[in-house]
């Protein structure tokens, strides 16, 4: 009788500290899990303010693109606007007032 209730009360301990550690377990899980979407949420939010950033400079790009493919025609405005014209180039002023 002595036997099966020192049985019993290991058996009772043993439930108790794997339900303890199983507990345990859980909670760190979960804790880890609460950690690891933090920092998913942190990089998707890293990721759009980079794809903003990248779009923003495709736009500067394609502006400076194209200064460069105009960069001729806006140099020969600036210089006739400055008086400076062609060899050859004709010439007219509106006279007109």
């Amino acid at each position: 009788m002595a036997a099966q209730k020192s049985s019993r009360r290991l058996a009772n301990r043993r439930s108790w500290a794997v339900r303890f550690l199983l507990i345990a377990l859980a909670a760190f899980l979960f804790l880890k899990a609460v950690q690891i979407y933090g920092q998913i949420r942190e990089k998707r939010q890293a990721m759009a303010d980079y794809d903003s950033r990248i779009q923003t400079q495709i736009v500067v790009n394609e502006g400076l693109a194209d200064q460069a493919n105009n960069a001729d025609d806006y140099l020969e405005h600036k210089a006739n606007e400055e008086g400076y014209y062609l060899p050859g180039q004709q010439v007219f002023q509106n006279e007109a007032g």
